[in-house]
């Protein structure tokens, strides 16, 4: 059996990275083990494995923590991150199912490393054995570990626990309903602050939720309950004191809600005198806590700043002449908001079309016509109807819906302005700033710049409000929902602002403000290194140049491809203008799409990949035949040719649309010459038929190993061949990357699919035409050196990989890439080339 002798089972490090001591985890419950013991992993590996052989037990609901019992009765939990929870799945693909025998080694989940980095406080990786077993830990220092190093060992005999058969035991008993406020139910965290509190007591209890009980004091059982906010459980405690128990049960549960619900890690006294938890700032007593709505950290003078209701007057006499102003002002706010959705991007334009939808409300103006038939002004019925629907949200307790209340507000504010002629009364805070308000308002933070404030503490509002977004977008550090402390302190007054773990310190000591400085000055020195990249040209550290373009759906994509540094787009999807579409996009509404991105793209090159549908992308408009292998099917290419009108129209809006020396056509799902060719044609006929005489490039997509065999033939007609490594690993392996339980072993990572990308950039120099790649492995900055020395001449990554790939790839020689993708070529396995990555980045 896996990792057990006579005496003890091992466990197993479920993925490469450091070896970290649980006191280094920024989190009590873990750091001072009251959920388990055992270690820590900061990841260098995107696949979480089972650490030991067994049964699955329990898998969040959330994909964020999975927990296997060992054959001999060990329960080892994996929780992935601190504070993931709140991803709410995102971020987790979970490949296992509760009550799946696993061996050691077998992949649980995949992780999205980067998604869960920017969005969680941490993505220290903590693996505990959460049953009654005495562990010992080989580790000792950050060490480098990985799947095949045991790094715990558990005595299989149990610690000794209570009898919970004592007769007199069950003849004191006390039961306590209650309604579960925790906003993610019983995860790991609440889960071990209630088994250390029921392990002190000497008696049984339990908790019910439905059909289902579980003994508090296993962390595992509570988990295994799958609760949720708002699910109806049932405490029992059997023994002495069963009552004052079950009620400081309950009290704890709330006073966990309390913390969570304001985005607080609950800070429980230490269990090693004098051990600071690494990563957490010193504050002072007065610190106040808030939930974290944009991360960062600032230092700065307070400085109030709320928005000021304007006065209306309450009656009006001629409620026909009301109504044509309120009709009035709905349209001139209506070509504002036009204005902004058509010269913004990115949450800007979300918002801006978030406010003209509550401007066209039709529930409002309703209200305001009910107001209005009662003699009150176009203001005052404005503003009745809208503070109705404000206080109809709130009614919800819904704090999704209750977030949009401010936007509301926004908008009335607006309406008010554009019918009274006023002008805003409040100016803009200072530079270097932290704003204090009540509830930050999103048209206050569009006229905010990027660097203008410190920092953001709100009163109130919410973490996914439209405020908070704003701020992310523009880098500004926000806390939300502070409450009414916030609103006394006195402007002026020097605070730190810790949006990374949700506090607001009024008396910082002298020692935090320098920690904080000094770790603004590295975030800004990281942040400026990253963004100097976005400006320049990319180039190796010996002057080779390598083009590293974006891959785009949306004109927001665009945009934020240019903000990012792309010297052009590899890859724009097309099949989402016709799936946004009840019917196949006419060439007028085609031509406008193009224009705009190549406008977008300022006059870079722009790859237009045709319409790739089919398989597991069908449209239900078009007419894809009945078929037992889709993916084998008609797909890419082999549908265009075979619905010519489709593909004849899409290449004349293109054309007609796009510079000639700005465009490239790109073909998906190449297996020979004569389908490029085929295409070739029609573009030459249908440039003659518009009188355009300039060339056009046309490439191929190299996702088949047909296209892999044939390239040096293909690459004699093609101007470019560009490498799309999901479709060409699920081909190469012969796996479908829709199948759960071999999507984790789709892996581009793979030396066969490496080999293949080896074998088409040979191919491509053979007649002198560039290799690019488009997939998802161009947007893996860790892969950009083995892709340039494999071949590819050209990068295609979503547009925030850009600026990390750009720096990566400054700092490696052509010589160096080649001799990394040689030894990644002579690996046996996916896992072996990770492993080899990682060494190199570190």
């Amino acid at each position: 059996m896996d990792g057990v002798d006579k005496q003890f089972e091992h466990v197993y490090a479920p993925m490469a990275g450091i070896f970290r001591l649980l006191d280094d985890v920024p989190d009590p419950a873990f750091a001072q083990r009251l959920i388990g013991d055992g270690f820590a992993i900061d990841p260098l590996d995107e696949y979480v494995r089972s650490p030991v052989s067994g049964t699955i037990i329990n898998i969040a609901r959330t994909g964020h923590a999975i927990t296997v019992r060992s054959h001999n009765n060990v329960e080892v939990l994996i929780h992935v991150g601190i504070d993931t929870v709140g991803l709410n799945g995102r971020g987790f693909d979970v490949l296992a199912t509760s009550g799946q025998v696993v061996s050691k080694g077998d992949i649980l989940i995949a992780l999205d490393l980067d998604l869960i980095c920017q969005e969680s406080a941490s993505l220290l990786t903590v693996i505990l054995v959460v049953s009654d077993h005495k562990v010992s830990c080989t580790g000792t220092g950050r060490e480098k570990i990985s799947p095949e190093n045991a790094v715990l060992s558990v005595a299989l005999r149990p610690v000794a626990g209570r009898d919970t058969d004592d007769p007199q035991q069950q003849n004191s008993a006390a039961h306590v309903q209650l309604s579960l406020r925790l906003p993610h139910g019983l995860h790991a965290r609440p889960s071990g602050r209630i088994a250390q509190l029921a392990r002190s007591f000497d008696g049984v209890i339990t908790i019910t939720y439905g059909e289902l009980t579980a003994d508090a004091t296993s962390i595992t059982a509570l988990m295994s309950l799958g609760t949720k906010a708002g699910s109806a459980i049932e405490i029992t405690a059997v023994g002495e004191r069963s009552g004052e128990i079950a009620n400081e049960l309950a009290r704890l549960l709330d006073e966990i809600a309390d913390l969570e619900c304001r985005g607080i890690i609950p800070q429980l006294p230490s269990a090693t005198p004098g051990k600071q938890l690494v990563n957490i700032i010193p504050m002072s007593p007065s610190a106040i806590p808030a939930v974290v709505a944009s991360h960062g950290l600032a230092i700065g003078p307070v400085h109030h700043w709320d928005a000021i209701d304007i006065e209306v007057h309450e009656f009006a006499h001629d409620s026909e002449a009301e109504q044509r102003r309120i009709s009035n002002a709905i349209s001139a706010i209506e070509t504002t908001l036009e204005d902004l959705i058509k010269n913004s991007s990115g949450a800007s334009k979300s918002i801006a079309e978030a406010h003209a939808a509550i401007l066209l409300d039709k529930s409002i103006q309703a209200a305001a016509d009910k107001f209005l038939l009662h003699g009150s002004s176009a203001e005052h019925a404005w503003r009745s109807a809208s503070r109705a629907q404000e206080t109809a949200l709130e009614a919800t307790g819904d704090q999704r819906l209750r977030e949009r209340v401010i936007d509301l507000r926004d908008v009335e504010r607006r309406m008010l302005a554009q019918l009274t002629g006023s002008e805003a009364t409040t100016m803009p805070p200072p530079i270097g700033s932290i704003v204090i308000c009540r509830d930050m308002p999103p048209s206050a933070l569009l006229s905010l710049t990027k660097g203008s404030v410190a920092g953001i503490c709100s009163a109130q509002g919410g973490a996914t409000s439209h405020a908070a977004i704003l701020a992310a977008s523009k880098s500004i550090p926000m806390l939300v929902a502070a409450g009414d402390d916030v609103l006394r302190l006195k402007d002026g007054t020097i605070v730190i602002l810790d949006a990374e773990t949700g506090r607001l310190d009024p008396c910082p000591e002298p020692e935090s403000m320098n920690e904080v400085a000094k770790r603004i000055s590295m975030q800004s020195s990281e942040a400026l290194t990253l963004m100097e990249a976005t400006k320049n040209m990319c180039r190796l550290a010996d002057g080779k140049r390598i083009d590293v373009f974006a891959n785009l759906a949306t004109l927001d994509d665009a945009h934020d491809a240019i903000e990012n540094g792309a010297e052009g787009c590899g890859l724009l999807r097309t099949e989402f203008m016709f799936a946004e579409s009840l019917k196949a996009p006419s060439e007028t509404a085609q031509k406008t799409q193009y224009r705009a991105f190549a406008k977008a793209m300022k006059g870079k090159p722009l790859i237009i990949r045709t319409l790739d549908v089919g398989g597991d992308k069908p449209l239900a408009y078009l007419p894809f035949p009945d078929e037992a292998n889709p993916a084998l099917g008609m797909r890419g290419i082999r549908f265009a040719l075979a619905e010519r009108d489709i593909l004849r129209t899409q290449i004349r809006a293109m054309i007609q649309s796009v510079p000639g020396n700005q465009l490239r056509i790109m073909l998906p799902m190449i297996v020979e010459l004569g389908e490029l060719l085929q295409v070739r044609d029609i573009v030459h006929s249908e440039c003659v038929s518009l009188g355009i005489n300039h060339n056009i490039q046309i490439g191929i997509m190299v996702e088949t190993p047909a296209a892999v065999l044939l390239a040096d033939q293909i690459a004699a007609h093609a101007d470019f061949l560009s490498i799309g490594s999901n479709d060409l690993s699920q081909y190469i392996l012969a796996m479908d990357r829709g199948n759960a339980p071999l999507a984790a072993r789709v892996d581009a990572y793979h030396p066969a699919v490496l080999r293949a990308i080896k074998q088409t950039a040979e191919g491509a120099a053979k007649h002198g035409r560039w290799l690019g790649i488009c997939g998802g492995l161009a947007s893996d900055y860790k892969a950009a050196p083995l892709l340039v020395g494999l071949g590819c001449d050209e990068l295609s990554a979503v547009p925030g990989a850009i600026p990390r790939i750009k720096h990566i790839l400054s700092d490696w020689t052509m010589d160096r890439c080649r001799a990394l993708a040689g030894r990644a070529l002579v690996q046996q396995s996916a896992k072996e080339v990770r492993a080899l990555i990682a060494g190199e980045m570190l």
